[in-house]
């Protein structure tokens, strides 16, 4: 799982600097970017079929449009994956989008959110 991690985290991470796994620290200044695997997978002879969860973040700032910006980041980041693959040590992995939502917050907070979903297959080589 540690290679999976590293993937991600190195595709994320040439997008925007503020990507974390599973969740962000308490203060973290937006945007930014939080990853995980929300299944346990499916196993299939050496490949492993999960699924790849991106959400990113934004606030709401006096003479910004928060919406602009996290829409051109969210189109970066699903640029980077859907279609694409990734390596690390022995583990390959192959990213598909298959869904892209807003993600709702209470009416008085002003953090805007989004959420891009991936099938992500990956193979361990020389197995």
């Amino acid at each position: 799982m540690t290679s999976i991690r590293t993937m991600v985290y190195a595709k994320a991470v040439a997008i925007t600097t503020r990507v974390f796994f599973n969740k962000a620290p308490r203060g973290t200044e937006f945007p930014y970017v939080v990853f995980s695997f929300p299944d346990e997978g499916r196993a299939y002879h050496n490949q492993v079929e999960k699924m790849l969860q991106v959400r990113v973040y934004d606030h709401e700032k006096d003479s910004y449009n928060v919406a602009l910006e996290i829409e051109t980041l969210t189109d970066e980041l699903e640029a980077v994956f859907d279609y694409k693959t990734a390596s690390h040590e022995t583990t390959t992995a192959w990213f598909r989008k298959i869904g892209r939502i807003e993600i709702p917050f209470p009416v008085d907070d002003q953090t805007w959110g989004r959420e891009l979903l991936f099938e992500m297959r990956n193979y361990k080589l020389g197995v």
